[in-house]
């Protein structure tokens, strides 16, 4: 019997044993095999060298199974042999049972085929990365052949970050109610919302801080491997950073103080979900974004100070408060001063002993001068043409004076002067 066994693996003698999958698909399994061999297996004869033969070969081309061709490259995926007969060791028959998988030869971003997007703790087993402040998603590309490892592996970072979608947020619309939060995609690119509101066209609501462009994704790191079939995985790490990198822009006003008696008017511009770097940059002395002055509305503002706050996951929040400038000086710290005018109140205009006072709205100016010592700035508040009531020892007891003093710190002293449009007499 043993002259009635199978001695070659022909293509043309090849069995479908199992079709497995869409057959223009990469990926598709196709098992095929040649059965009843010469198995000669106490010599180590026939069948072992056919599987050492099949096993040499990497790939195959249009494969066929029962006489019908397989359109595509094939990698090799795995032969084995399995025993058919125990009619004794010198008839004894045997099979050869072959795995093919389908294929694509990659040579251009084209061909790589349809990503599986990989996200969240299996990021960590393909590449070593850190977690949090960056969000991190992987492109795997199965089933290529392994000749496309060159390819992979030189093509250019800028055309592989061109590979993933922006469709990850749902696209703007107009007419819609959106609230802090929110994020879209709008012309390709990503935005949070900053300000509720009811949108109307995307460039108008942009300008008005309603949004805030996020960062994309970029380059990180790439990997080729080989898996248990045979075939190649091809494995793209990119990164955005979850807060903003954005230093000169992507800032919003969000408080308007108008000036008020002696305070000055005021704004507060904040910068949002910033990282490390961006925080750092903002706030650099003399020329950082949050450190120096900033027109808004057409009306310019003078950088006062900054407040740096850190969430709970490593961004940071930036925030900058701006005055209009008295008169360009900053009495705070100088000695000099600024005028309010703009202030009106009753006064006495003529008064006795004994009788009733006469009272007249008038227009006060007040003019804050600023000395390096308390006398110097009681002599200044005396030329002051409004008395006022006061029990200071200055006064020696209760009398009437001219002008208000007070001390403002790191010895500086500050003289309010005040007089009307017209010369007024009294308390």
């Amino acid at each position: 019997m043993a002259s009635n066994l199978g001695q070659t693996t022909a293509e043309a003698d090849a069995r479908l044993i199992q079709a497995l999958g869409e057959p223009t698909v990469a990926g598709f399994k196709l098992i095929r095999g040649w059965p009843w061999l010469a198995a000669n297996a106490g010599t180590g004869g026939t069948v072992h060298s056919l599987i050492v033969a099949l096993n040499a070969v990497a790939s195959y081309t249009d494969p066929k199974a029962d006489g019908a061709p397989y359109t595509g490259t094939f990698a090799n995926s795995g032969v084995k042999g399995v025993e058919e007969s125990e009619q004794g060791e010198s008839d004894r028959g045997a099979a050869i049972v072959q795995e093919l998988t389908k294929v694509t030869t990659a040579t251009s971003t084209a061909t790589l085929g349809t990503a599986q997007i990989v996200q969240g703790d299996e990021v960590q087993s393909l590449f070593t990365v850190a977690t949090g402040q960056a969000d991190n998603i992987v492109l795997r590309y199965k089933y290529l052949n392994t000749s496309s490892r060159a390819y992979c592996m030189g093509e250019a970072a800028a055309n592989l970050v061109a590979l993933v979608a922006s469709g990850d947020y749902p696209a703007w619309v107009t007419s819609t109610a959106y609230v802090v939060g929110n994020r879209v995609i709008s012309s390709s690119t990503r935005y949070i919302c900053l300000t509720a509101h009811t949108s109307g066209t995307f460039s108008t609501d942009l300008a008005a801080a309603k949004w805030l462009a996020l960062d994309a994704w970029s380059y990180a790191d790439r990997k080729f491997s080989v898996e248990s079939d045979n075939t190649g995985t091809f494995s793209v790490l990119l990164q955005r950073e979850k807060w903003q990198t954005g230093t000169t822009t992507q800032d919003a006003v969000v408080s308007i103080e108008p000036s008020l008696g002696s305070q000055k008017a005021r704004i507060q511009r904040i910068w949002y979900r910033r990282t490390t770097a961006a925080k750092d940059t903002l706030i650099t002395a003399t020329t950082g974004a949050a450190r120096i002055a900033y027109t808004f509305e057409g009306t310019s503002y003078t950088h006062e100070g900054v407040r740096c706050d850190e969430g709970s996951y490593g961004e940071w929040t930036i925030t900058q408060t701006l005055v209009i400038p008295r008169n360009s000086i900053s009495w705070q710290d100088t000695e000099g001063g600024y005028v309010d005018q703009n202030y009106e109140d009753w006064v006495i205009t003529a008064w006795s002993p004994g009788g009733d006072p006469t009272w007249a709205l008038k227009t006060i100016t007040v003019t804050v001068s600023i000395h390096g010592t308390a006398a110097d700035a009681w002599t200044a508040a005396q030329t002051s043409t409004l008395h006022f009531w006061d029990t200071r020892p200055e006064c020696n007891g209760v009398q009437m004076h001219k002008g208000r003093t007070k001390y403002l710190g790191n010895n500086k002293w500050a003289a309010y002067i005040y007089t009307t449009s017209a010369a007024a007499g009294g308390v």
